[in-house]
């Protein structure tokens, strides 16, 4: 049983890899622990060829995959890092906007569930014309996908090639995004054992939730609601625009939803909301931040505009009842956005599965016709001219 559905009901609804994958996170972030442990040695002689606080980091992917890289960018700029996020699809409109042929090294890292989306390919080809002193980090969920293929014996390229499971079999990507941007995070954080401690509370804590605690989150989704705003600030912005595309995905467009931050909802997004909006909020863990967020709560609130307002948290906080209809604090051992934002982008997983459902439509394949595909078709990739 999956959210309290047999295989066959699933099979029938059209969502048993979309189920699966979203359920088997937590034993998939395990595989991922592992394997960057492993794979401990080879990072580090890796990283050693340059140095790494004062090497521009561009992040790069189409889709979830950018996002899981303007997740990464925010956090690693607060630890020191001249990090950025730049989508594979800006890369390949004009690379000239994102390179240049100085002799400063510059790291490259390409997520990529599939490995053959074209933006993805050309985005690395180009760089590889334009970058005199290129390095690349490659993770990927696929081992026949061309960029795992191409890169594996590159000396200048480290590739990771994530567990089988990762390499989801539904259209939008699930347990692949969040295993990949734990790939990352972990990289750059093999000797904080505080962090693996907090990392394991992660996992013991959601295949809790995922087990006896799901029905909140599907009870929400027989809410109501034309339209679903999606609020994260800073780190958690990047989870708030994957939760905002989950249920545009998976719901084939049926629901309109959008994604902003406490202080730039206010800048003319805040339009959007109706008494059929429904607005779910990511709080964050860190203290300053979170006044901006309590803030724009508050807001919300009392305007008395929104159908409904929902509180995702990893503390308990009593202030922040009073301020919305349904308040979710799932506490974790941690303060680190990043970890309390996986947790987060699973509840806003199964929340985009169940109205899925609801609106009768398949899960793993929300649109049959074919405009949009599970790997992107019809892009066409320009050769780039010095």
């Amino acid at each position: 049983m999956i959210f309290g559905l047999n295989q066959q009901d699933l099979k029938t609804m059209g969502s048993i890899y979309t189920a699966q994958e979203i359920f088997q996170q937590p034993k998939v972030w395990a595989e991922i622990i592992e394997l960057v442990t492993k794979e401990e040695k080879k990072i580090k002689a890796f990283l050693k060829l340059f140095n790494l606080k004062k090497t521009k980091i561009i992040f790069t992917g189409s889709g979830s995959s950018e996002f899981a890289g303007v997740i990464l960018a925010d956090y690693l700029k607060l630890q020191g890092y001249h990090a950025v996020s730049n989508a594979a699809t800006d890369i390949v409109s004009n690379p000239a906007v994102y390179f240049n042929n100085s002799e400063e090294p510059i790291i490259l890292i390409s997520f990529a569930r599939s490995g053959n989306s074209p933006e993805s390919i050309g985005a690395i080809t180009m760089a590889e014309q334009i970058v005199p002193n290129l390095f690349q980090i490659i993770i990927t969920c696929n081992r026949e996908g061309q960029l795992y293929q191409k890169n594996q014996n590159n000396k200048k390229t480290l590739s990771l090639l994530l567990p089988p499971a990762t390499n989801d079999q539904s259209f939008a990507m699930t347990s692949s995004f969040t295993s990949m941007l734990l790939t990352a995070f972990l990289i750059f954080n093999q000797d904080d054992s505080s962090l693996k401690i907090e990392l394991n509370d992660l996992i013991t804590k959601t295949e809790e939730f995922l087990t006896q605690n799901y029905r909140q989150i599907v009870a929400l989704a027989t809410v109501p609601a034309e339209r679903v705003v999606f609020l994260g600030t800073n780190i958690l912005k990047g989870f708030a625009q994957e939760a905002s595309l989950k249920l545009l995905e998976l719901t084939n467009g049926k629901i309109v939803s959008t994604f902003n931050t406490a202080l730039g909802f206010r800048h003319g997004p805040k339009a959007i909301i109706t008494p059929k909006t429904t607005v779910l909020f990511f709080l964050s863990q860190d203290k300053y931040t979170r006044q901006y967020d309590f803030d724009l709560l508050k807001e919300l609130f009392h305007d008395n505009i929104a159908g409904e307002i929902i509180v995702f948290d990893s503390i308990i906080d009593e202030e922040i009842m009073p301020y919305c209809n349904k308040y979710l604090p799932w506490p974790l051992q941690t303060s680190n956005d990043v970890i309390s934002g996986l947790q987060a982008i699973v509840w806003a997983q199964i929340y985009a599965l169940f109205i899925a459902l609801r609106f009768e439509i398949t899960p793993d394949n929300p649109c049959p016709t074919g405009q949009i595909n599970r790997v992107v078709k019809g892009v066409k990739i320009y050769p780039w001219k010095k």
